[in-house]
């Protein structure tokens, strides 16, 4: 510096402005004589303690005892120099223009306000900078920036610390931007010569580190080497194969850490990108706005920090996918890609402006990629695939989206799913693998008119996708369609009106059967959870009596405050307003979100216990996940039950005029006087059960116990999230069925849809968005909440060292490698099936009431033998009259043995052993065995007698074989004569077991039978009571109480005759039960029982059906076989039900010119040969196939191709009597 002009001035605008006195003025004058001479000297600093020597030594005064104001003047005029000596330093172009960071430093010391301090400190800021940016560095972070370690010596040492840089972002940001703009300037995207420019830009930066520079040339020589072999993929990921073979990096895991770190390097490479990009990527002025080569130069331009955002990466795979064939440009798809390939996520669904830049690229390329959306005005979807519920869509719009050339098919699919009635999701289900599976083959013509040409050579369906149970249903469903289709468009008019096919046309899938091994499952997929266990995890969930002691569930769908993970999405933002510090029921808490330079930002969040109580719903009741999750609340019915009582519901949405009932809650009025009405639970879903009802009559009632435990007692809960969401997420109407959607319910047709009744659902998510706050939990969040829980209980259990016999741990649920829950052999919806055999089997209730619970079903029973080796999960039932709660150590037991039994010494079953030591003797040469009468189920120890001696009641007979009376009294049998399955004197063997099976279904069937009647009774009687209550309220008079009487006449009889049958199910269940435990424990004396056969393992399994036919079809077989059987009406209603399938076969019906006794022959033979011609090498299978034909009211030879005058020549003759009755044919 020169020219000292500038400092001159200051001092003479130091002298003016301020009223000095002479004595200050020659004090600064001096100062600024004294910093003159020491700057021509070389010396650059100017601070209090050198220059206070020099002025002593010129001046004799020592400079701290000078005058205040002589002081002050002398330091100001210092420390200008001192500043004039650091600019030097800095070498500011004063030149620079705006932006650049020279001026923006200019600007900022410019300052008059400003301190001194401040000033060095930004000008150590700037000198760091400088030197960074010489050195080729390309980060000017505020945490880059103060960890440099250049300034450690000089006169700015230590004015470096993080909030003094952090707090000068206006000059970090001049920097960054000047770099960006020098070192990798988007504008210059067409230069070839790129690469070699940045380079050696790179290489010629002062103090470059050794390692860097053999870094660059290394990635520079590699790069070079793909570009001449035409290899345009320079990602990260691609490149770190190369490096590591060319010895520029020793691994893989090195080469891709300094890739994606060093931003040197990242330069270097994307400039070899953005070269390559160059031979591919059009620059033409005349592009449109929204082509994707437009768009990308758009953002490339418009960006301040390329680096930063990979559009060149994210433009490429698209680029190869759309030259692919590809045309699926979702953002999830991409972003999943190009994690792949680049080895870093693509952050595209945060707001921000990086996200909206990749939503607009993707988003181009999905509008490119499918012209024919533009053409009619639709937008091309770019949503994630997940949200476009292709199961749920009867337009079948992803076809439209993505397959152009199919939409003559998709018309018809169309079409022929609105024709539905019901079946719906199966039919989109196979119209889906029809699409995508084969008709998107090269080899499949694409238009109906090609492929359905007779001669056109056209692949297998089920070659295709593989012969599954599954795809052969759906093969079933496309020939339908087809014929449909052929029907529509290739037929003609006949003379009679009917619609033939043309010849030249034919249906190519042709009818298929199940295949043998393919058939149903002869044992239930889901595992029964012991009840101990069941019992245990109730506890574990709900730990007091409020939501707020439910401290495990509040934690369990994500981490806790203040650890590592993400936080549960069970925990929802709210408005401070509505937390409520006195319902123990409102959890809530606060939390602090810290967003880079911004301010701390503070949040409420409130718990959802809805998935939990959806849970804990599961382990107390035996339903279905979809019947808990769409549970009406019951907050618009007419009452509501507050506390225990039943009070007017003063909902806004409350019904007031018609008495409404929707609700999960029940209010059953008892007509008697004086008494509190009841609660019930409504269940408002039925399964198939609801088909043919509409409106409120869908669904039914389930009584249920009110548990002392409020813990146990559904009824509290369920009230209690009721009154939750009422208080924290309220509604303002009702819930349309028609709303929901593929993560709620099955796809049903609009009339379905429309035969629900709108609802208050009462597990509806809080924690959703706006939208979705009304519509109940998914499938997939609740089973999400079972995981954690048996997570959860796993974790306790190897904790207490709890194990398997042989020591292996117990496992509930499998994790992978990183921790994360997957499958479970104990899913959800297996607790129904827990829940039911513990209360059926454990806890003896009786099969009327679990008919009532489990909805109305119909109940078999088969003998099912599997080899040896299987594990066998039962237990001994030599304890069944305890309860489930004296039993739940016992089932954990039995449960952890997995297959150890008692060591039973009983080899007979019987029904009292009092009756057996009275009946057989101790020594074999005492006993009598004249006076036992063999059955057909096992044997009667008093010679089936059925009457009563008057003078001898000693006797024993079906008079004296029921329950004890008195001390040596016992009354009749329970049922009347020869219920022997309930007789004291009846015994029986295993090798009886399928005879009692036979038993078992006979009495399921007359239990079927009895429970439609006393259900008919019931309603009738409740219709009657009502309709008395409504008259006697208006006029005070009912004059129909003779028609009450008789009702409630009819329906206690009915119900009588219900509750013994239910009795008597359940005392052969238990004679089946030992008998079992017989056969498979042995005997202790070394000798075997002798199956004939192959050796096995017998079991007996319940299972639930809808099939009337096929219950039906058990009963009259049986009888066949154990005459002693009362089939009462099944003969009948069985002949009823074949007569209906000849008909719809073009048959005449047969059987009602048969007797019954013909009936029950025939029908069984009919269906033997049916049984065989379906399946051969399985007729059991073979069986259930026709079956489920016949009850779906298909044509066998459609969907079996049998001929049934072919398989059955006997129904010629019958066909010809019954067309000509007074012909006589001659044989």
């Amino acid at each position: 510096m020169n020219d000292f002009s500038v400092l001159d001035r200051k001092l003479d605008q130091l002298l003016q402005s301020r009223k000095l006195s002479d004595y200050g003025s020659e004090a600064a004058r001096e100062m600024h004589k004294i910093c003159r001479i020491r700057y021509i000297e070389g010396g650059r600093r100017f601070n209090l303690d050198e220059v206070s020597k020099d002025y002593l030594a010129a001046t004799g005064r020592d400079l701290k005892n000078e005058q205040k104001y002589a002081r002050s003047a002398a330091c100001v005029v210092a420390r200008s120099w001192q500043e004039a000596a650091d600019l030097e330093s800095c070498d500011l172009d004063i030149s620079a223009p705006p932006g650049h960071p020279d001026y923006v430093l200019q600007e900022q010391i410019s300052d008059p306000l400003r301190k001194a301090t401040r000033i060095l400190s930004l000008l150590a800021i700037h000198l760091v900078c400088k030197f960074r940016f010489e050195r080729g560095e390309l980060d000017f972070s505020a945490k880059k920036v103060a960890q440099d370690r250049v300034l450690s010596e000089g006169p700015l040492k230590g004015r470096l610390t993080y909030n003094m840089v952090r707090a000068s972002h206006e000059l970090l940001d001049a920097w960054q931007g000047h770099s960006d703009k020098l070192r990798i300037a988007p504008s210059c995207l067409a230069q070839s010569d790129e690469p070699d420019v940045l380079i050696e830009d790179f290489l010629k930066g002062r103090g470059l580190d050794v390692r860097i520079e053999v870094g660059l040339r290394g990635i520079n020589d590699v790069c070079r080497a793909k570009f001449e072999q035409g290899d345009f993929d320079f990602s990260p990921l691609g490149l770190v194969k190369d490096l590591v073979k060319a010895g520029v990096f020793g691994s893989a895991g090195n080469a891709r850490q300094r890739l994606l770190k060093e931003a040197r390097y990242r330069a270097l490479v994307d400039s070899w990108q953005r070269r390559a990009d160059a031979q591919w990527i059009s620059t033409l002025a005349t592009l449109p706005s929204e082509h994707p080569d437009a768009v990308y130069r758009s953002l490339a331009l418009s960006s301040e920090r390329p680096l930063e955002l990979p559009y060149i990466g994210v433009h490429r795979l698209c680029y190869l996918l759309y030259k692919a064939g590809h045309i699926d440009f979702s953002r999830a798809t991409i972003a999943k890609l190009y994690m792949e390939r680049a080895g870093y996520k693509v952050d595209i669904y945060r707001n921000g402006p990086k996200s909206q830049g990749f939503k607009q690229l993707v988003d181009a390329w999905g509008r490119f990629a499918r012209p024919w959306l533009q053409s009619v005005g639709a937008p091309a979807s770019s949503a994630p695939r997940a949200r476009r519920q292709t199961g749920h869509d009867r337009n079948l719009e992803w076809v439209r989206i993505d397959h152009p050339e199919l939409e003559e098919w998709r018309l018809l699919g169309v079409e022929w799913l609105r024709l539905t009635k019901s079946g719906l999701s199966q039919r989109i289900v196979a119209l889906g693998t029809f699409f995508r599976n084969y008709l998107m083959r090269s080899d499949v013509p694409k238009t109906p008119e090609k492929l359905l040409r007779r001669g056109a050579q056209t692949p297998e369906f089920l070659q295709i996708v593989g012969v599954t149970r599954n795809h052969v249903a759906q093969n079933n469903r496309l020939r339908e369609f087809v014929e449909w289709v052929l029907l529509r468009d290739f037929s003609d008019e006949a003379d009679d009106g009917q619609l033939m096919v043309s010849p030249a046309y034919r249906n190519p899938f042709p009818p298929e059967i199940v295949p043998r091994g393919l058939g149903m499952y002869s044992e239930s997929v889901r595992s029964p959870l012991p009840y101990g266990y069941i019992a245990e995890l109730r506890k574990i969930l709900a730990e007091g009596e409020s939501f707020g002691d439910w401290k495990y569930a509040q934690n369990a769908q994500g981490a806790s405050v203040g650890s590592i993970g993400a936080p549960g999405r069970d925990w929802f933002v709210v408005d401070p307003s509505i937390i409520d510090n006195n319902d123990p029921d409102c959890v809530w808490r606060m939390r602090t979100f810290k967003g880079g330079s911004a301010s701390p930002t503070v949040v409420y969040q409130m718990w959802s216990p809805v998935r939990s109580v959806a849970v804990l719903t599961k382990l107390l009741l035996p339903l279905r996940t979809s019947q808990v999750r769409l549970l009406d609340s019951g907050e618009s019915d007419t009452w509501k039950k507050e506390r225990g009582h039943w009070v007017l519901n003063d909902h806004p949405l409350a019904e007031k005029g018609k008495v409404w009932r929707q609700g999960v809650l029940r209010r059953v009025v008892d007509l008697a006087e004086g008494v509190e009405p009841a609660t019930q639970l409504y269940i408002n879903t039925n399964k198939t059960a609801d088909q043919e009802k509409f409106g409120p009559s869908k669904g039914y009632d389930m009584p249920w116990f009110v548990a002392g435990d409020p813990i146990d007692n559904v009824f509290y809960w369920l009230e209690k999230l009721r009154n939750w969401q009422s208080k924290y997420n309220p509604l303002d109407r009702r819930t349309s069925w028609a709303e929901l959607d593929g993560r709620h319910i099955q796809p049903k047709t609009p009339e379905q849809l429309a035969s629900y009744p709108d609802a208050c659902f009462l597990f509806r998510m809080a924690e959703a968005t706006e939208g979705g706050r009304a519509l109940p939990v998914s499938d997939g969040v609740v089973d999400g909440a079972w995981a954690n829980l048996l997570g959860e209980f796993q974790r306790r259990l190897s904790e207490r060292g709890e194990t398997h016999p042989g020591g292996a741990p117990i496992v509930l649920v499998e994790t992978d490698g990183k921790g994360r829950r997957g499958r479970t052999d104990f899913p959800l919806h297996s607790l129904r099936v827990s829940l039911i055999t513990a209360l059926a089997l454990d806890g003896e209730v009786p099969f009327a009431i679990l008919q009532k619970l489990v909805g109305h079903s119909r109940l078999i029973m088969t003998l099912y033998y599997t080899k040896p080796g299987h594990s066998r999960i039962a237990a001994v039932l030599s304890e069944a009259s305890e309860r489930l709660d004296a039993r739940k150590e016992q089932s954990i037991v039995g449960f952890l043995k997995d297959a150890e039994y008692e060591d039973l010494v009983h080899k007979v079953v019987f029904n009292s052993p009092g009756s057996q030591a009275a009946a057989v003797a101790v020594h074999p040469y005492e006993r009598n065995p004249a006076g036992w009468m063999p059955m057909h189920h096992g044997l009667c120890l008093v010679g089936g007698n059925v009457s009563e001696l008057e003078d001898n009641r000693v006797v024993g007979g079906c008079y004296n074989g029921g329950p004890s009376i008195g001390a040596t009294a016992f009354g009749p049998v329970p049922g009347g004569s020869r219920n022997c399955v309930r007789c004291r004197w009846f015994v029986t063997e295993p090798h009886h077991l399928p005879a009692l099976a036979a038993h078992f279904n006979t009495i399921a069937f007359h239990f079927d039978e009895a429970r439609n009647r006393s259900i008919e009774a019931e309603s009738k009687l409740q219709a009657l009571r009502r309709t008395k209550a409504e008259i006697e309220a208006k006029q005070g008079y009912f004059p129909g109480h003779v028609e009450v009487r008789q009702a409630e006449r009819v329906w206690e009889t009915a119900m009588k005759r219900f509750s013994d049958l239910a009795e008597d199910l359940v005392a052969c269940w238990r004679l089946i039960e030992r008998c079992k435990a017989v056969l498979n424990a042995g005997p202790r004396d070394g000798v075997s029982l002798v199956i004939q056969g192959a050796v096995s393992d017998v079991e007996a399994v319940f299972e639930e059906t809808e099939s009337e036919l096929l219950q039906l079809s058990g009963v009259c077989k049986s009888v066949e076989l154990y005459p002693d059987l009362a089939p009462g009406k099944a003969v009948l209603r069985r002949s009823q039900l074949l007569d209906s399938m000849l008909y719809n076969e073009g048959l005449p019906p047969m059987f009602l010119m048969l007797s019954e006794d013909e009936q029950m022959r025939v029908g069984n033979e009919l269906q033997r040969r049916l049984a065989s011609a379906a399946d051969s090498q399985n007729p059991h299978v073979g069986h259930r196939k026709v079956v489920e034909i016949i009850d779906a009211g298909g044509r066998l030879s459609e969907r079996l191709g049998i001929d049934l005058l072919d398989s059955i020549p006997e129904l010629r003759s019958m066909r010809a009597l019954h067309r000509s009755p007074g012909e006589v044919i001659d044989t």
